[in-house]
């Protein structure tokens, strides 16, 4: 407990050592050799500067009041306005303000630049008039105090500073030290004001670039583009020739390969032909029954008037057989179908169709111009936003996709039907734009890329998600 005693008044000596020094006239040293070996004084005095929030009083105060346990007559502080710049006099030992056209100020500055470039600054270095001074320097002459010591200030490993004592008598050792303990406080202190000033500012430059963000993000969500949709596509043939079933039947034989190049009259294929061909020697025999029986009547009718009557029964009866033999040998000519024009044959796989009965008018292939496609496309109802006439088309082709084709939407069904991945779609056809480019394969697949009205990208970018959440929600 009286230790503690003890210590309360050390630090109230100290208070009112500060008031003392505060109250004394310019030029005067409140410097204790006592206070100097004083640990209390020396706790209050670092909870002093440690309370400074401003910069300058922190540098006023350096210069000042720390003469209490630094014996010097004089002090200048000096700091960088950059990095790696010059260093100016800041703050000046009873000077309220420093005044930059001040012959003394200047000589500082200039005394301090020469110091830096003989010994630099990184470390304390004193010094003895006239040193780094001119003979013809007035200053050197005339300044009453003769020994110089430069303590550096450091942020981290930079240099941002120091501050140079002067005095009548030379430095000692344990002066150099205090000085140095003196510059580490005060640099310390320099530094939490600059943080808290840094964080005013980098408060201010995150709020500032947040709203930079903000507004460009509106810009970018405001910027118009086109709304797309994309639904799988197939090359096909714009206008093909289809080669259907002519009768009832049952395909006995596909006698061309798939694709290939066939032309005018070329055999397609085959039908079972038993029950024609039978249907013509039926129709062959009673066409020869029927020429009998009209040749009797006609040589009975030559004596007989009532044979006369007969003749025109059997000629009718004959013209009808020749008829039916006619129709006959049609059928049996139709159970092989040929080309009727120049094309590629496209149908599915061979295996499927031979041995398959078909109806009469069912497609079995397609004659298709390769010179001549366009592309079917199946674009689901949920997209048919995009839909309008002569819509911009880019397709990607499974087999080619870094080489967009361009194309142009030229009919789109009304109404809309189940495609082969069993979903309601509209099919649409789409042609080539560019006349010079080479028409791909027939039957390549791929996907297609549909523009429809602009829209802002926002708009864009959330539609689907909008669509799926009021889907889920109801809203």
């Amino acid at each position: 407990m009286p230790s503690r005693i003890l210590g309360d008044k050390k630090t109230d000596r100290a208070a009112r050592a500060d008031r003392k020094f505060a109250n004394s006239k310019p030029g005067s040293t409140a410097y204790r050799p006592s206070e100097q070996l004083s640990a209390a004084a020396l706790l209050a005095f670092e909870d002093t500067v440690r309370s400074i929030d401003r910069e300058d009083a922190l540098f006023t105060h350096l210069c000042n009041t720390a003469r209490r346990f630094l014996p010097f007559r004089q002090a200048f502080v000096l700091k960088r306005k950059v990095k790696g710049g010059a260093l100016f006099v800041t703050a000046a030992s009873s000077i309220a303000a420093v005044d930059r056209d001040a012959p003394m100020i200047r000589w500082i500055e200039k005394l301090t630049a020469r110091l830096a470039e003989d010994v630099g600054l990184d470390k304390q270095h004193h010094f003895s008039l006239p040193a780094y001074c001119d003979d013809t320097d007035e200053e050197a002459k005339t300044y009453p105090f003769t020994e110089f010591l430069w303590t550096p200030l450091r942020d981290g490993a930079d240099i941002v500073g120091g501050y140079i004592a002067v005095k009548e008598t030379p430095w000692q050792n344990h002066e150099d030290a205090t000085a140095d303990r003196f510059a580490r406080l005060y640099a310390h202190a320099w530094r939490a004001i600059k943080g808290s000033r840094r964080s005013i500012r980098s408060r201010l430059a995150t709020r500032k670039r947040l709203f930079i963000a903000v507004f460009a993000l509106f810009l970018v969500g405001a910027w118009p583009v086109s709304i797309t949709a994309l639904a799988p596509a197939e090359v096909s043939s714009l206008d093909p020739f289809i080669v259907a079933a002519p009768f009832d039947g049952v395909v006995r034989e596909i006698l061309v390969d798939q694709n290939a190049k066939v032309g005018p009259d070329d055999p397609l294929i085959a039908f079972e032909d038993i029950e024609r061909r039978n249907a013509f020697e039926i129709a062959a025999e009673e066409e020869a029954v029927a020429l009998a029986r009209f040749a009797r009547a006609s040589q009975g009718g030559i004596n007989n008037a009532e044979a006369k009557r007969e003749i025109a029964i059997a000629k009718a009866e004959l013209d009808l057989a020749r008829a039916e033999k006619e129709y006959a040998a049609d059928l049996l000519a139709k159970t092989v179908l040929t080309a009727e024009r120049q094309g590629l044959a496209v149908y599915s796989d061979r295996r499927d169709w031979v041995g398959r009965p078909v109806a009469a008018g069912e497609a079995i292939m397609q004659l298709a111009d390769p010179n001549r496609i366009r592309f079917a496309i199946d674009l689901p109802v949920k997209e048919s936003l995009v839909l309008k006439e002569g819509a911009r088309v880019k397709i990607f082709l499974d087999s080619d996709p870094l080489r967009p084709i361009e194309a142009k939407l030229t009919e789109a069904s009304y109404q809309a039907q189940t495609d082969k991945r069993n979903i309601l779609a509209y099919q649409l056809s789409a042609i080539i734009v560019d006349e010079n480019y080479a028409p791909p394969r027939i039957g390549v697949q791929g996907t297609a890329q549909i523009h429809g009205d602009k829209a802002p990208l926002a708009y864009a970018v959330l539609r689907r998600p909008l669509s799926f959440l009021r889907q889920m929600t109801g809203w």
